[in-house]
C-alpha cells in the first residue's frame, strides 16, 4: 500500500512511464513524450495522490496506461489540444506550448534518445496572426463575448502540408492569436515566416466581421502571454531598454514594418540615476502596436547591445483627465461645457421635446366625481378653453372651496393639457421646483442629471469649479422647449377661430402660494418673473391657455402689474366662492350614510356654509357614528385653537406656530376685527383700515394673507369677513367665551395703554421744548401759546383714554377674582357681564 507525495511519487513513476511507452507499438510520435508528460503530469500525480491507502501498485499501472491513451489520442488528432486542460479551473493558467522546454528543464523530465533525435529533426517557430477578433478597447467592451466561433480548422487549412501546427494561443482582447508551428527542411524560420506571410496575403480571409483580412508576422522575441484584466491594447507602446539606449532612427527602422508610426520620443529620465530610459512609440492604427508588441517583446539585439521590453501605454485615464483639469482649468472647463452643450442640443433637446409632446398629449381621468360641485363657472371655463386663447385666467378662491376639484373636471377627458402642481410643501427651494416642474411637463432628461454629473466631477476633480447652471437659465431653457412643442401643436389648430377645438391648456395650481413660502426671495422672484412673462407671451401668441389657481387674494394684482409693464393685456379673474346652501345639504345627505333631519341640516349650513373641505370633514365624522352637534362642536373647538395659535401666538407649543414677536399684526388689531366680524359677519375694508388698524394697510393685508380673514365683494363693495364660515362660528364662540374675552381684552387694554403712554411721552417732550423757549422772554408769543394749548388738549385726551382703560383693567381684575371663587356659576346664571364696551 503506497501513498505518493509530489516529488517521491514523480521519481517512482519514471521507470513505469518509460516502460509503458516503450512497450507500445507506435513508431512515430508527432509530439515528444516530454511535452505530453509536462502537460499532464499535474493531472497524473494529483489523481494518484487522491487515491486512498487501500489503492496499490495496480492503480499506478492503470494511471500509466491512461497517460498512454492520452498520448495516442493526441498523435491521432482525435481531440484538440484544449481537451488536455479539462481538469483546470476557470481562473487557472497554462503556459503556451513553446515554453514547455523551459518547464521540462525545471522539472527534470526524463527523455529518451529517440525523443531527442526527433526533436533535432524539427525546427519550431511562432507566428502572430492579426484581424481574427474585434480588439478590446476598454474593460467595458463585451464584443468578444459574441465571437467564440471556432477558427482552428480554418487556420489549419491555410497552412501548407510541410508546416505542422503544434498549438493555437488565442489572444481575444488583442484581436489575434499565436500559432506555434514546426517543420522539417533546410529553410530558416525567417524564410518560412516570409512564405506564410505571403500565403496569408494571397488568401485574403476575413474573420468575424474584421475590417481587414487576416495577416501574420513572425515572432522574433519572447512573447509575454498574460490574462491581466487591466492591460488593455492601445495604439501607443512604451519601450524600455535593458542595456544600451537605442536611437530614434534605429527604433523607426525596427518598428516601421509593423505599421505606420505617428510619433517617437523619449520619456523624461527616471528619478533614479540607474533607472532605465524609455521611449514612446505612437502608431496610427492599433493593429500595428499590437503586432509590434507581440513580435518584438523581450528581443535582444546584439548590434545595439540592448533588450527591448514593450508594453501598452494606457489611454487617457481618469487620473490624467484630473491632471488636465487641475493644471489647465481655464481651458478644460470651457471645453467640457462646450461638449455638454453640444450633447444637449444634439441629443437631449430632441428627447425632451418628444417626452414633453407625449406628456401634453395625455388625457386626464379622475376617479372622484362629485356631481354636487357642478357650477356655472365650470361651464364658462369649458366654453372659454374651446376657443383661441387671448387672456390669462386667474381663479381665486379660499382653501377648501373646491377650486382644484372643479378644474379637474374641466381637464377630464381633454387632450393637450398640463397640470402643474406647485404644492409649497414639496417646493421649498428653486431646485425642488424646477425638478417637480420638469416632471409635470415631461421635461426629461431633467437638470438633476446635470447636478449628479456635476457632483461626480467635483468628486473626481477637486478644482472647486463645477458645471452649475443658474435657475434663470434652467427655467428659460425648459420654457423655450415648451414653446417649441406648442409651436408644433399650433399647426393643427383650425383655420376658423370660431370653430371649437381643444386648444392647449396649462394649469398652475398654487404657484403664488409657493412663491410666498420660499425662503430665498431672490430665487423666488426669478421664478415668478420667468413663469409669468412666459404665460403672458404664450397667451398673446395664441399658443395655449394659461390658468393660475391661487388662494392668495392679491395674486390678481401681481398679474395686473406684469401686464401693465408689458404694455397692457387681458386677465380674466374668477372669484370662486362656496357652494349654495341647497348643494351643501345634498352633499351631506349623500355622504352622511344615514338620515339627517332638516333642523340638523340647517345647523350644518349655518355653521359650515358651503365650504367643501369642512363639509367633507363633517361627513367623515358622521360616518364614524358621531352626532351632528358633537361633530360641529369639535370642529369649532379645533378652529378656535388654530386661531389662538396662528392669530394670537397662544399655542401651548410654539414650535412651527406664530409667536408674539413674529406676528405681522398686533393682538389688539386682530381681536377688535374678530369682535366686529362676529357681530355683523361682513365689515367694510375701509372701516377696518382707518378705525382699527389706524391706516396700517400692511398689517391688514398680512392678516388677510395669513388665512384668518378674506375679501369678499358684497354689492360691489370690498368687504372683509372670516376666512371660512367655520372660522366665523369660531369668532362668535371666542367672543361669547367670557373668560377668554376678558383675558384677551386685558392684553388688548395693556397694549392700548402702552400706545397712549408713548403718544403722551411725545406730547410731554414737546411741552418741555416750548417751556425752554418761553424761559428766554417775559411774554409768551402768540404762536407758541397756541401750540402749547394744542399739546395740552392732546395730553388731556391721552390721559382720559388711559384712565378709562385703567378702569376697565380694574373691572377685569375683579371679574377674574370672582371666577376663582365658587360663586362664579351664580354670577354667570345672573347674566352679569363684566366686559364693558368702550
Amino acid at each position: 500500500m503506497i501513498k505518493l507525495s509530489s516529488i517521491t511519487g514523480l521519481y517512482l513513476l519514471r521507470p513505469l512511464v518509460r516502460q509503458s511507452f516503450k512497450s507500445s507499438n507506435i513508431k512515430q510520435f508527432s509530439t515528444p513524450i516530454s511535452t505530453i508528460f509536462n502537460n499532464n503530469i499535474y493531472k497524473f500525480y494529483t489523481t494518484t495522490n487522491e487515491n486512498s491507502n487501500s489503492n496499490n501498485i495496480a492503480n499506478i499501472n492503470s494511471n500509466s496506461n491512461n497517460l498512454k491513451n492520452i498520448k495516442e489520442k493526441i498523435l491521432l488528432k482525435d481531440i484538440p489540444q484544449k481537451d488536455l486542460n479539462e481538469s483546470k479551473r476557470y481562473y487557472s493558467f497554462q503556459p503556451p506550448t513553446w515554453e514547455s522546454k523551459q518547464y521540462q528543464e525545471l522539472l527534470n523530465t526524463v527523455t529518451t534518445p529517440e525523443e531527442n533525435k526527433q526533436e533535432d529533426e524539427f525546427k519550431e517557430g511562432i507566428l502572430w496572426v492579426n484581424h481574427l477578433y474585434p480588439i478590446k478597447v476598454s474593460r467595458l467592451d463585451f464584443r468578444s463575448l459574441f465571437f467564440h466561433i471556432p477558427i482552428t480548422e480554418r487556420l489549419r487549412n491555410m497552412f501548407p502540408q510541410d508546416v505542422e501546427i503544434i498549438s493555437f494561443e488565442k489572444r481575444i482582447k488583442e484581436g489575434g492569436a499565436y500559432i506555434h508551428f514546426r517543420y522539417k527542411g533546410e529553410e530558416s524560420v525567417e524564410q518560412v515566416g516570409q512564405r506564410l506571410r505571403l500565403l496569408f496575403r494571397a488568401e485574403k480571409n476575413h474573420f468575424h466581421f474584421a475590417s481587414r483580412p487576416a495577416s501574420c508576422k513572425l515572432v522574433r522575441g519572447k512573447p509575454f502571454v498574460d490574462d491581466i484584466d487591466f492591460r488593455i491594447p492601445s495604439s501607443t507602446l512604451r519601450v524600455t531598454f535593458k542595456g544600451a539606449e537605442v536611437s530614434i532612427d534605429d527604433l523607426y527602422r525596427l518598428f516601421r514594418p509593423y505599421g505606420h508610426i505617428k510619433d517617437i520620443y523619449y520619456t523624461p529620465s527616471q528619478p533614479s540615476k540607474d533607472g532605465p530610459r524609455q521611449a514612446i512609440i505612437v502608431f496610427k492604427r492599433m493593429e500595428g502596436a499590437i503586432a509590434t508588441r507581440n513580435c518584438l517583446h523581450n528581443k535582444y539585439f546584439p548590434e545595439f547591445g540592448s533588450t527591448l521590453y514593450l508594453d501598452y501605454e494606457s489611454l487617457m485615464r481618469i487620473n490624467k483627465l484630473k491632471d488636465q483639469f487641475s493644471k489647465h482649468p481655464k481651458i478644460m472647463i470651457p471645453l467640457a461645457g462646450l461638449l455638454a452643450t453640444l450633447i444637449t442640443i444634439l441629443l437631449f433637446n430632441p428627447l425632451r421635446e418628444y417626452f414633453m409632446n407625449r406628456k401634453l398629449s395625455e388625457v386626464f381621468y379622475f376617479d372622484d366625481d362629485e356631481e354636487w360641485q357642478d357650477r356655472v363657472e365650470q361651464k364658462v371655463l369649458n366654453t372659454h378653453f374651446n376657443f383661441p386663447p387671448n387672456s390669462i385666467v386667474m381663479i381665486s378662491a379660499p382653501k377648501g372651496s373646491g377650486k382644484s376639484s372643479m378644474i379637474d373636471k374641466v381637464l377630464e377627458g381633454r387632450e393637450n393639457t398640463l397640470l402643474i402642481d406647485c404644492n409649497q410643501e414639496v417646493n421649498n427651494s428653486d431646485e425642488e421646483f424646477i425638478e417637480n416642474f420638469s416632471k409635470d411637463i415631461g421635461f426629461f432628461p431633467s437638470y438633476s442629471a446635470y447636478s449628479n454629473f456635476s457632483g461626480l466631477i467635483d468628486a473626481i476633480i477637486p478644482t472647486g469649479k463645477a458645471f452649475h447652471s443658474t435657475t434663470s437659465y434652467q427655467l428659460a431653457t425648459i420654457l423655450k422647449l415648451l414653446d417649441n412643442v406648442l409651436d408644433k401643436k399650433e399647426r393643427y389648430f383650425p383655420s376658423d377661430p370660431h370653430q371649437p377645438y381643444h386648444y392647449p391648456l396649462i394649469v398652475l395650481d398654487g404657484f403664488f402660494g409657493m412663491i410666498a413660502a420660499m425662503e430665498n426671495k431672490e430665487k423666488a422672484n426669478i421664478i415668478m418673473d420667468s413663469v409669468i412673462q412666459w404665460a403672458i407671451t404664450s397667451t398673446q401668441r395664441g399658443h395655449a391657455h394659461v390658468v393660475f389657481l391661487s388662494s392668495d387674494p392679491f395674486a390678481g394684482d401681481i398679474l395686473k402689474k406684469y401686464l401693465d409693464n408689458r404694455g397692457g393685456g387681458q386677465i380674466s379673474t374668477i372669484q370662486l366662492g362656496d357652494v349654495n346652501p341647497q348643494m351643501a345639504k345634498q352633499y351631506i345627505k349623500k355622504r352622511a350614510g344615514r338620515m339627517i333631519g332638516e333642523s340638523d341640516l340647517d345647523t350644518i349650513v349655518e355653521t359650515l356654509g358651503g365650504r367643501y373641505y369642512d363639509l367633507n370633514m363633517l361627513s367623515q365624522r358622521l360616518l364614524s357614528g358621531e352626532s351632528v352637534t358633537r361633530s360641529l362642536n369639535t370642529m369649532i373647538s379645533r378652529a378656535v385653537s388654530e386661531i389662538r395659535a396662528e392669530g394670537f401666538g397662544l399655542s401651548k407649543r410654539n414650535e412651527g406656530k406664530q409667536s408674539k414677536d413674529s406676528l405681522k399684526w398686533t393682538r389688539p388689531q386682530l381681536w377688535e376685527s374678530i369682535k366686529l366680524i362676529a357681530e355683523s359677519t361682513f365689515v367694510s375694508y375701509d372701516h377696518l383700515l382707518f378705525n382699527v388698524f389706524m391706516g396700517d394697510e400692511t398689517s391688514l393685508n398680512n392678516l388677510i394673507i395669513s388665512g384668518l380673514l378674506r375679501f369678499q365683494n358684497v354689492d360691489n363693495e370690498r368687504m372683509v369677513t372670516a376666512y371660512s364660515p367655520l372660522y366665523c362660528s369660531a369668532f362668535k364662540q371666542m367672543v361669547n367665551d367670557i373668560e377668554f374675552a376678558v383675558g384677551i381684552d386685558i392684553l388688548v387694554q395693556k397694549s392700548r395703554i402702552e400706545e397712549e403712554m408713548a403718544k403722551l411721552s411725545k406730547v410731554e417732550d414737546e411741552l418741555l421744548k416750548i417751556k425752554n423757549l418761553n424761559s428766554q422772554s417775559w411774554l409768551e408769543p402768540h404762536i407758541i401759546k397756541k401750540r402749547r394749548q394744542l399739546l395740552e388738549d392732546k395730553m388731556k385726551d391721552h390721559v382720559s383714554k388711559i384712565e378709562k382703560r385703567e378702569s376697565i383693567l380694574k373691572r377685569h381684575a375683579q371679574f377674574q377674582k370672582l371666577v376663582r371663587q365658587p360663586s362664579h356659576s351664580d354670577l354667570v346664571q345672573k347674566n352679569v357681564n363684566p366686559y364693558p364696551t368702550i
